[in-house]
């Protein structure tokens, strides 16, 4: 099956619009609740799943929990298509580095 994450969207709480997340790294203030959206597409019909891993300072790492547009099949009608899965905040309640690891599960729609 094929099928990649195109574009990874992150915005703070207080903020009204969400920035798009490239690979460098984001300074963020300790105490604000970060939101993730992440968009993923394929060419063939598939269900996906997005998964977002956290890392915080502490090492004890964590899932971020989706509330919208999860485990959602997509049509792609001869094109691409998928979804934009929305997940809740994350607090950054530790000081330190944080880390994201963020996958696609697919799974094949018949």
């Amino acid at each position: 099956m094929d099928g990649s994450i195109q574009i990874v969207y992150y915005r703070l709480s207080e903020a009204d619009e969400f920035n798009r997340i490239y690979d460098t790294a984001l300074s963020l203030p300790f105490g604000s609740d970060v939101l993730f959206s992440v968009s993923w597409a394929s060419s063939q019909s598939v269900k996906g799943r997005v998964m977002i891993m956290v890392a915080p300072p502490s090492g004890v790492v964590f899932y971020a929990d989706s509330w919208l547009r999860q485990d959602r099949a997509n049509n792609p009608d001869g094109g691409i298509a998928g979804y934009r899965v929305d997940f809740y905040p994350v607090t950054l309640n530790e000081l330190g580095y944080y880390s994201i690891e963020i996958s696609l599960l697919l799974e094949a729609v018949s």
